[in-house]
């Protein structure tokens, strides 16, 4: 018998699929997977197909934005100024292609009174405001928004050291339905929490930490008795804080281990 030549193997198939095929709906649901920078810096620059998908605007509903240089210990005398703008340009970018439809802004450090003006402005569906350790937010800033999202529901204040206690009571007055308020090293007294207390009918959630001027004492106590989740110092660490602390190393170590909500 005459033996025939072996067959020649299967050409292994190159990976030839054109990715900005896919379909709009499912290019959304990847790029919700990452983080609007990663959006607006690569992914939205691949192609045509692709930047449609990073416009849609359910995509950014939520915008959580970070300055990647924070806390990483190197940057004292070289800190990336150019890069902090372009945050700022990018998060403009990302309120705008929300097309009115933001409901949660997260920023953290490179937040301005500026950004939060953009904010207002154009965000009248927003929910959820939470900044970590933004030096440029004053209580001008920080008032003129909430003054502009009657909707906001959730507010978490940490390591804003220019948003006084007086704009935040002055927030709540605008914000009657605010559930869920958080304050991390923030300048408020005991008597305007109370007052916020009083002004927020539907506060469940109050948590405050590491807010010096704050006595967790029993009138304060009594005064948020209807809320379903109170976080507030006890007495006796209200007085173990005392004036050596380095109130804003404090508040930033107390940052970088703080979970968004």
């Amino acid at each position: 018998m005459e033996l025939q030549p072996d067959a020649p193997p299967a050409p292994v198939p190159s990976d030839s699929r054109d990715w900005s095929e896919l379909p709009l709906d499912a290019l959304t649901l990847v790029f919700a997977r990452l983080g609007a920078v990663d959006v607006l810096m690569g992914a939205g620059l691949v192609c045509h197909s692709w930047l449609e998908a990073a416009k849609a605007p359910e995509l950014w509903r939520k915008v959580e934005m970070d300055c990647p240089w924070w806390g990483a210990g190197d940057f004292e005398f070289d800190y990336p100024w150019n890069a902090m703008k372009d945050l700022c340009a990018m998060a403009k970018v990302a309120v705008d292609r929300s097309n009115g439809k933001l409901e949660v802004f997260l920023g953290e450090t490179f937040v301005t009174d500026e950004i939060l003006n953009y904010i207002g402005d154009r965000s009248p569906s927003l929910k959820g405001l939470e900044l970590v350790s933004c030096a440029e937010v004053t209580s001008q800033g920080f008032t003129y928004l909430v003054n502009k999202c009657p909707l906001l529901e959730d507010i978490e204040l940490s390591g804003c050291m220019d948003v006084g206690g007086d704009a935040i009571v002055a927030t709540d007055r605008a914000c009657l339905r605010l559930r869920h308020l958080r304050l991390v090293c923030t300048e408020i007294t005991n008597k305007e929490l109370m007052a916020i207390v009083d002004i927020c009918p539907c506060l469940e959630y109050l948590s405050v930490v590491n807010c010096y001027d704050i006595v967790g004492d029993d009138a304060l106590r009594a005064k948020c008795a209807a809320i379903k989740t109170l976080e507030l110092p006890t007495p006796e660490n209200s007085d173990e804080m005392s004036d050596s602390y380095d109130y804003t190393e404090t508040c930033n170590d107390f940052d970088h281990e703080y979970d968004y909500f």
